[in-house]
């Protein structure tokens, strides 16, 4: 059922017009089956982008035939999270997280049989402050972790301390694109934990709005940092750490 906010734009005569070329298009193209299950024939037009008050103005994302498809009844509740009655419940089989079910695009149900959102984390703080660390003792098993460390790490099968920076932009691509899915929750996971420094209040909150996250700040003062990096055997170049962590520190704004 449609948010009330998007009700008008559903019942809007440019929408009507989209969904129907869009149907008869698929009609034309393979008889109008799912196109996720390819068995079952298609019953609604499906935004793979979800519409939010932010987007639904924009005709790229809400009109577009790109963002479209055309699916059954039984892919669209799973995409969507409609159709949770005991029924469906039995179906449910993909294991995320230790007591949970998946259903798919970010949704789950939790340990009570309650469905769950996908939530988002955004860990911050100056370099060797323990953020990742601070991940890895709160994540938990299907979780997925964005930290442009190990990023450049499983790019090049490098340490941390070892990796060059020629991939650097490849690991920031990816990085972007992980963004991307954890905006719009194309994650089946109970969290999603980002770790990074933002220093500057501009760019953290705006990616925490981008990806509708948790900020968590690690409040590692300097001295703290700097005794870290000195004993991170990972972290081969001390000077180029301590560097890291006074800019950090020279650049934090509140």
């Amino acid at each position: 059922m449609a948010q009330e906010w998007a009700k008008s734009f559903y019942n809007s005569k440019k929408w009507q017009d989209c969904r129907k070329s869009y149907m008869e298009n698929r009609i034309l193209v393979d008889g109008g089956l799912c196109e996720e299950c390819h068995e079952k024939p298609g019953h609604i037009v499906h935004h793979r982008i979800s519409l939010t008050l932010d987007n639904i103005k924009n005709p790229e994302i809400s009109l577009n035939h790109k963002n479209l498809e055309y699916v059954c009844k039984d892919c669209h509740d799973r995409f969507e999270g409609h159709g949770l009655g005991a029924a469906y419940r039995k179906t449910a089989h993909t294991p995320g997280t230790a007591g949970q079910v998946q259903l798919g695009r970010g949704i789950y149900f939790n340990e009570a049989g309650e469905v769950e959102q996908t939530k988002c984390f955004i860990v911050y703080g100056p370099p060797a402050g323990g953020k990742t660390t601070y991940v890895k003792e709160h994540k938990q098993a299907g979780d997925m972790i964005v930290d442009l460390d190990y990023i450049k790490q499983a790019i090049s099968f490098e340490f941390k301390g070892d990796a060059t920076d020629n991939l650097l932009p490849v690991a920031l691509s990816l990085r972007e694109c992980m963004y991307d899915l954890a905006a719009q929750r194309k994650v089946d996971c109970r969290s999603i934990w980002v770790v990074a420094g933002l220093p500057r209040r501009s760019e953290r909150t705006a990616l925490r709005d981008r990806l509708r996250a948790e900020l968590i700040f690690i409040d590692t003062d300097y001295d703290e940092c700097i005794r870290r990096s000195e004993l991170d055997l990972e972290r081969k170049d001390k000077e180029k750490n301590r560097e890291f962590i006074r800019k950090w520190f020279a650049g934090y704004e509140k």
